[in-house]
């Protein structure tokens, strides 16, 4: 094969360009610090980065939808803390208007205290966050207990809030007024609702019948109140579902961010290396060509 001035040429200009190119991918490489910077790199790897982010950030999401699932159950937690300490305080009322030695101004004074106590269950009934009312069922945004002549009334619906938190598992976050206070009679059957409860108590003292407040309106009450304890249990166990689930998903980030930097990020001292070879490499290939290529007109005339 015949060597020419111009395949000598095309041959040392072609490494040249070799090698620097390969010093400046490997420059690259340091600045970013990822192996893989566009599909052309690794399409293999490619291929898995982009399944592997795709859960990350499905895992990202489940996180974000539990912290929002746990805040919305504490504010519920919370709504529902002062319906307890409401009803107690209603449950002592009864106890001391069952007394029959009380006297009809201390009844009466009883009797007021009772109908602030309404008003401050209805205002925890309309309990909200972030604008939404806590107690609507799917309706948030529906006020959902009114007075209406002295006769509360519930707009919401039963319908629960599904939140998916993990792969193929979902957990309801929210908890109905229809529940809470007995609305439709399927909580506790047999039952008025929490606030005909307070009416019958009020109408009771002012009847004077305390057989009725001892031996029923009492009994009434206190169903009232387990029901609401077994909803605050409840609330618990979902929030340990939510904090055991976080807890997965957040080992299970762990294992797909340690995956993705496997792939993707590139070795730091490997690379510096490397990149000293590469430089190396380069500088000859530059004083190859210096000698071999520093011909000119003067030279052929010498």
């Amino acid at each position: 094969m015949r060597v020419t001035l111009n395949s000598i040429i095309d041959t040392v200009s072609s490494s040249l360009q070799t090698n620097l190119g390969k010093l400046q991918s490997l420059q690259d490489g340091l600045s970013s610090g990822k192996r893989i910077r566009k599909p052309s790199d690794d399409p293999i790897n490619t291929a898995k980065l982009v399944v592997f982010k795709t859960k990350q950030n499905q895992y990202d999401q489940y996180s974000k939808v539990i912290a929002e699932s746990k805040t919305w159950l504490t504010m519920t937690e919370n709504a529902i803390d002062q319906v307890n300490n409401i009803i107690m305080e209603i449950r002592q009322a009864c106890i001391e208007s069952g007394n029959a030695s009380v006297p009809d101004s201390a009844r009466q004074s009883i009797i007021l205290r009772i109908q602030q106590l309404k008003e401050g269950l209805m205002d925890e009934s309309n309990s909200k966050y972030m604008n939404k009312y806590i107690f609507s069922g799917l309706k948030t945004m529906e006020k959902p207990f009114e007075e209406t002549a002295g006769v509360v009334s519930y707009n919401g619906d039963t319908g629960g809030m599904a939140r998916e938190i993990s792969y193929g598992s979902s957990i309801e976050i929210n908890f109905n007024g229809a529940d809470v206070f007995n609305m439709s009679g399927t909580a506790i059957p047999g039952d008025p609702n929490t606030f005909e409860i307070i009416d019958n108590l009020v109408t009771s003292l002012q009847a004077g019948d305390i057989d009725n407040i001892s031996n029923v309106i009492l009994a009434q009450v206190d169903r009232a109140h387990e029901n609401i304890v077994n909803i605050y249990s409840e609330i618990g166990s979902r929030v340990n579902r939510l904090d055991l689930t976080g807890e997965q998903n957040e080992n299970n980030m762990f294992s797909i961010t340690e995956m993705i930097s496997v792939i993707e990020d590139i070795d730091i001292a490997e690379a510096v290396m490397d990149l000293k070879k590469a430089e190396v490499v380069y500088q000859n290939s530059l004083n190859v060509a210096g000698r071999l290529l520093p011909l000119s007109l003067l030279d052929f005339l010498k």
